[in-house]
């Protein structure tokens, strides 16, 4: 019987031995076991000693959500629809005043170009108020950080075809636009208080520009691909597409910048400072929210950007000449409703030829362009664009001096 009650006591020694053997000794309300297979939901994997580390935090954030479910909110109980900075008795001006900003003339360009990137807003609208830079000069330096984007967040590969497309479609809009600003800017300054004089010269040349550089950009959107293979070979294909989107936002460019021209002439760099603030922050804030659709999203991002700067720069310029943005856009508009047809019209003729036809990318090329000239040309005349009237005067009186 003594026997028996030995063995017995062994064997409720033996099974607390085991029980606490199993049971952990953590101190922790949830074991790493627990963390290990929670890995699996979010796709992950930590080795023992980072798990090891992190399990303090975790408990932390558990008590914090528990604390959370402590609060008692109702099931009617609205979540917050708005968000007020202002502090309390802050009243909004109701006039506007004119902001004058103290800026430091001695900032200069550094050794390092790209060292502007890191300049205050201040420090920028000093280089540009002590002329060191132009407004031009900062959107350009502006529009390659997008270069800087994609190389960090996408492929070399996928950055190649970006530059390509990029360079190619910026090449005929920035020489045109950089060629003509050399007469106009001395010309808009020349006339700068003549208001009357000024609106007239500006509306038409943004006019002519505009009806120049449509037909380009809309011509080099549609001859795209055999153009890429023609120049660069079929390894550079994948570039097509995103120059098509680049290319057809780049015919607002010579505007934007024509626009911004008015503004420095001026002498309103308290204003463009605005303008800079408002679009790159813009631009720049609607980049990151597309960003997550990848590379296609950084380009739309890029092409509505061009938008944006147009916008903003016709708009602050409208009201200094008295020509506002609505009226800009309308004296325009006939421009870009007739390239739109022409462009949609030969895309048709393009499509149903290549489907029965392989007439080759140099022919396709010249057929293409003669098409949309000649079209282009005979609409013009049958609605007396005065646009294409200049055009003729300055060609006539052209040839005049030369013969």
């Amino acid at each position: 019987m003594k026997k028996i009650k030995y063995q017995f006591i062994n064997f409720k020694l033996l099974c607390t031995i085991l029980f606490w053997s199993c049971a952990s000794n953590s101190p922790y309300p949830f074991k790493q076991q627990d963390v290990i297979a929670a890995q699996k939901l979010y796709g992950v994997e930590f080795n023992e000693t980072e798990i090891d580390t992190m399990m303090k935090y975790l408990v932390r954030n558990r008590a914090s959500y528990d604390t959370t479910r402590t609060f008692n909110i109702e099931y009617n109980e609205s979540p917050a629809m708005t968000f007020n900075p202002l502090p309390n008795g802050f009243t909004t001006p109701s006039i506007e005043q004119n902001t004058q900003y103290d800026l430091n003339k001695d900032i200069s360009i550094p050794e390092n170009y790209d060292g502007i990137a890191f300049y205050s807003i201040f420090e920028l609208a000093s280089l540009i108020q002590t002329k060191q830079i132009t407004s031009e000069e900062l959107t350009n330096f502006y529009l390659n950080t997008y270069r800087i984007v994609i190389g960090k967040m996408f492929s070399v590969t996928q950055l190649g075809f970006y530059n390509q497309a990029d360079t190619l479609r910026m090449f005929p809009v920035s020489n045109l636009t950089a060629t003509l600003q050399k007469v106009t800017y001395p010309m808009f300054s020349v006339i700068q208080d003549d208001e009357e004089k000024l609106k007239d010269i500006f509306s038409k040349i943004t006019g002519l520009v505009f009806y120049v550089v449509c037909p380009v950009m809309f011509i080099l959107t549609l001859i795209a691909e055999p153009l890429f293979i023609t120049l660069l070979t079929t390894k550079w294909i994948e570039s097509v597409p995103y120059f098509q989107i680049l290319a057809l936002s780049s015919v607002v460019y010579p505007l934007s910048i024509y626009n911004l021209n008015i503004i420095l002439v001026k002498g309103r760099t308290d204003l463009h400072l605005k303008m800079e603030v408002l679009k790159k922050v813009t631009s720049l804030m609607f980049l990151f929210l597309i960003i997550p659709f990848g590379i296609w999203g950084v380009i739309l991002a890029q092409a509505i950007s061009m938008f944006i700067h147009f916008l903003v720069n016709a708009f602050y310029c409208g009201k200094l000449l008295n020509f506002p943005l609505n009226k800009q856009i309308l004296s325009l508009s006939k421009i870009i409703f007739v390239n739109l047809i022409i462009a949609f019209v030969i895309y048709c003729l393009i499509y149903l030829t290549n489907e029965f036809y392989n007439i080759g990318n140099i022919i396709e090329m010249i057929i293409v362009t003669f098409i949309y000239l000649i079209v282009y040309f005979i609409i013009s005349k049958l609605l007396d664009f005065k646009e294409l009237e200049e055009i003729e005067d300055l060609l006539r009186k052209g040839l005049k001096k030369i013969f």
